[in-house]
């Protein structure tokens, strides 16, 4: 991901650090693109990656949601449930 227009833009100048701000508030592309950044990024500069997701419950990779969450309260409220690659527990953003 370069510094490029579209769904990230770059608020960095410093070569050595590169700060990317998403311009969207979907849970799912912005869990997408910090996934692509872990796996395909360059690691040779440091990066900051920030986003703001609509509300949204994520959980990792080995959690049961029906366990979790509540899911007909989350889907009353209009919540989004996601599932991130790396383990972990039950966020909500």
């Amino acid at each position: 991901l370069g510094c490029a227009p579209g769904a990230v833009r770059c608020m960095s100048t410093n070569p050595a650090i590169r700060v990317l701000v998403s311009n969207t508030n979907d849970p799912f592309l912005n869990l997408a693109t910090e996934e692509w950044l872990f796996r395909k990024g360059d690691i040779s500069v440091n990066t900051l990656f920030l986003w703001r997701n609509e509300p949204t419950i994520v959980i990792g990779r080995c959690q049961n949601p029906w366990k979790e969450v509540n899911v007909q309260k989350m889907q009353e409220a209009g919540v989004h449930l996601a599932r991130r690659h790396s383990g972990g527990g039950a966020v909500y953003q």
